[in-house]
């Protein structure tokens, strides 16, 4: 099985109060998912909007709108959410 990953880095301040990164134990979030320290368990899906977490828990999942601009909030609960 021949893959690549590329794993990218955005500089913290690209999004306020967003981190680039979980503090903690590296691969804490992905113990079964892990090579060289970093996570390799990405979602597929990408969230249209920054809220979309706390869009997930107060409205949730079964409102269309949540479901079509929040996917990777609503699809991926063990896998490493992107954010663009």
């Amino acid at each position: 099985h021949n893959s690549t990953l590329s794993f990218l880095c955005f500089s913290s301040g690209n999004f306020k109060r967003w981190p680039p990164y979980k503090l903690g134990k590296p691969c804490a979030s992905c113990p079964n998912n892990c090579v060289d320290n970093l996570c390799t368990n990405p979602c597929p899906y990408i969230n249209k909007y920054i809220n979309c977490p706390k869009l997930k828990n107060t409205t949730g999942c079964s409102n269309e709108l949540v479901s079509a601009w929040c996917p990777a909030s609503c699809n991926c609960s063990s896998e490493i959410i992107p954010i663009y």
